[in-house]
């Protein structure tokens, strides 16, 4: 209580006192030392502004910041370019198409001078700025482009491949494949059980023929329709068709038939029909049209040299020393 006392005049003392008021500091003023003091009134200004700068910055009214879309923005921890709402660290929104070389539209532009590698929402370039495209992806379309942008294709590529470990080109489930051995083969694998085929047509899907094999013994060349036109049965016969009819058979042991599908001569031809000639030998004039020759000294001797017969009995025939005997 009596301190309470004490301090009341004197409180009531420096009221009365004439109290001078000194100027803020603007931030225009300069600051000499010796004839200007830092007050605390000083102080809080500075404080004042600092927290305005703050507010301008953050609110992008100030700085590099910028609320508006197409700027940068700050947001939870993430940093935004191009968008008001950052959904990571760095999210870059610009969905301009780099469609051509050396696109500086892109939403990322790694690399100075004539490298760079662009990125943007549908793909990603490396090239030189001029005109040379080391690869461009396009991950939403599924397309990749090497040596050049891509087109409708998944790989499109501008130059040669080359597998120097692999070698292979496989489809589909992988049971189907292309595969050279580096050295002299060059295998087309299948994913059938027993068949292998290459088809050849052209634009307009026109099927011309095929290489075809089957069941691991039968190989040969397919016409356009399909059907057999060369067919070698392994270690069997080979046989020539026309239209799907069998024209001539050769087999294992040499024996070769014309319309004879089991030739069991060494020449061995078959016609059907009345009068059809099953061998026709003709030539000019002058030509010899049939010569035979036999180092047979039987033959000379009165063997048959030529015989004709109508299945059982002889019905022609030309001996070895020139007798001709007809029925």
């Amino acid at each position: 209580m009596k301190i309470k006392i004490l301090l009341t005049p004197l409180m009531l003392v420096f009221s009365l006192l004439p109290l001078t008021t000194e100027a803020a500091i603007t931030w225009g003023e300069s600051i000499t030392a010796g004839s200007t003091t830092l007050k605390a009134s000083h102080m809080n200004e500075i404080r004042a502004q600092i927290e305005a700068l703050r507010t301008d910055v953050d609110a992008g009214v100030a700085g590099a910041w910028d609320p508006a879309t197409g700027g940068i923005n700050y947001a939870g921890g993430n940093v935004g370019i191009g968008t008001t709402s950052p959904t990571s660290a760095l999210h870059i929104a610009n969905n301009a198409d780099i469609n051509a070389v050396n696109d500086t539209s892109a939403g990322l532009l790694i690399g100075a001078g004539s490298t760079q590698l662009a990125i943007d929402g549908n793909e990603m370039q490396a090239h030189n700025g001029v005109s040379a495209i080391g690869y461009a992806l396009q991950p939403f379309g599924g397309s990749i482009g090497i040596g050049k942008i891509p087109g409708a294709d998944k790989l499109d590529v501008n130059g040669n491949i080359r597998m120097s470990t692999g070698r292979s080109l496989k489809f589909g489930t992988d049971q189907q494949r292309i595969y050279g051995d580096n050295g002299s083969a060059f295998f087309v694998d299948s994913n059938n059980d027993n068949v292998s085929q290459l088809i050849f047509r052209d634009k307009q899907d026109d099927i011309y023929g095929r290489v075809y094999g089957s069941n691991g013994d039968h190989f040969g060349l397919l016409d356009g329709d399909g059907n057999w036109a060369v067919h070698i049965s392994k270690d069997n016969y080979t046989r020539f068709l026309v239209n799907n009819s069998e024209k001539i058979r050769i087999l294992a042991n040499g024996n070769v038939g014309i319309g004879a599908p089991a030739p069991d001569t060494k020449l061995h031809t078959e016609a059907t029909g009345v009068n059809v000639a099953h061998l026709n030998l003709k030539g000019a004039t002058a030509d010899t049209v049939l010569l035979l020759d036999s180092s047979d000294s039987s033959i000379a001797s009165g063997s048959k040299f030529i015989d004709a017969t109508d299945g059982a009995t002889s019905v022609f025939s030309v001996r070895g020393d020139g007798v001709v005997t007809a029925a």
